[in-house]
């Protein structure tokens, strides 16, 4: 039993030691994501084209084995490259798959030019896979116009082929192809979108957390034992416990900031009562989020309230204070202000 927890945690520290190497060389998600799958890939490659060349498996003939050291050499060069800092993680996954893509292209071609080769056609229907395969690459790894480029390739040599061959099995699949392709270059650009559309609000996230800890001088362990004692219902030994983790002077600076937060506000809301009596309570309340510079998502989320609510009372705002639907109505706020307190 001791053997097997001894081998469990030498397993876990190699792979913490590799993910904390991964995380150090590519921080960000993306960056991480991409190298997990770089790194499984140029493995599969070298594997693959080296099984070939020993003659191993897949179609063996001279043209093949010249073209596959051509390529396990360009990949290598491309990964020493990357792993001696001299090109960036997008750049190898880019050249590597487009020189993958080329190189079976031509395996591809040759087949369909060459009269002697036997079994051409299965070798060129296993090649198209393969060329598949090496396109859904660059779609998992976020690149668009990398994936755009092999799709074109890919299209391209297979029609080449059916014109080469006339081979009516080949013009068959070419529709079913030809859609097959469409919807990688679709997919590649959608998936591209969203994950610069989530690396943005990650981005957003991250810088708000270390503003949050920073004002606040708690770190994340802190900041959740305090959300959880706000949140449930714990007994005495259990709240002891989630303030032990607090800290006597992290719950000093809690209160403190929390006081001053409370005293900012409080003396913002009397600023807004006295400069516009005219709005009720509630109104009152949405124009100091706006002044905060809040979005109507957050406004909802603070007051809970709906969004047609919420855009009802800003209407009725801008009626009280004579604003056109095209006043921004931050901007007319501020303004107030700012004159109120010249006077």
């Amino acid at each position: 039993m001791k053997t097997f927890s001894t081998d469990d945690r030498e397993s876990a520290t190699i792979r913490s030691g590799i993910s904390g190497l991964m995380h150090r060389r590519e921080p960000s998600y993306i960056g991480h994501h991409r190298l997990v799958i770089l790194s499984v890939y140029y493995i599969a490659l070298v594997l693959l084209l080296s099984s070939n060349i020993l003659g191993i498996s897949g179609a063996f003939h001279h043209f093949f084995s010249v073209s596959n050291m051509l390529l396990l050499v360009t990949a290598s060069v491309v990964m020493a490259a990357y792993l001696w800092r001299r090109i960036e993680i997008v750049t190898t996954l880019s050249l590597m798959t487009v020189a993958t893509q080329l190189s079976l292209s031509a395996d591809t071609l040759y087949s369909a030019f060459e009269p002697a080769m036997g079994h051409k056609y299965m070798v060129i229907i296993i090649n198209m896979l393969l060329l598949s395969g090496n396109t859904i690459v660059g779609l998992s790894t976020y690149l668009t116009r990398i994936t755009q480029v092999n799709t074109a390739i890919m299209f391209v040599t297979y029609t080449v082929c059916i014109i080469t061959t006339n081979n009516s099995t080949l013009i068959d699949y070419y529709f079913m192809l030809f859609v097959v392709l469409v919807f990688f270059s679709f997919l590649g650009f959608h998936i591209a979108k969203n994950a610069r559309r989530l690396q943005v609000e990650n981005t957003e996230l991250r810088r708000d957390e270390s503003e949050l800890m920073q004002i606040l001088r708690l770190n994340k362990k802190q900041i959740r034992a305090y959300v959880r004692l706000a949140s449930d219902r714990y007994g005495a030994e259990h709240t002891r416990n989630l303030l032990d983790i607090l800290g006597e002077t992290s719950q000093k600076n809690l209160l403190a900031n929390v006081a001053e937060f409370m005293r900012i506000s409080d003396t913002e809301k009397s600023r807004i009562d006295e400069i516009f009596p005219e709005l009720t309570t509630s109104e009152k309340s949405i124009c100091q989020l706006i002044l905060r510079g809040k979005k109507l998502g957050d406004i909802c989320s603070l007051l809970g309230k709906t969004e047609s609510n919420v855009n009802t009372q800003r209407a009725h705002i801008r009626r009280k204070l004579g604003l056109a639907t095209t006043d921004n109505l931050r901007e007319a706020l501020e303004e107030r202000m700012t004159q109120a307190s010249d006077r």
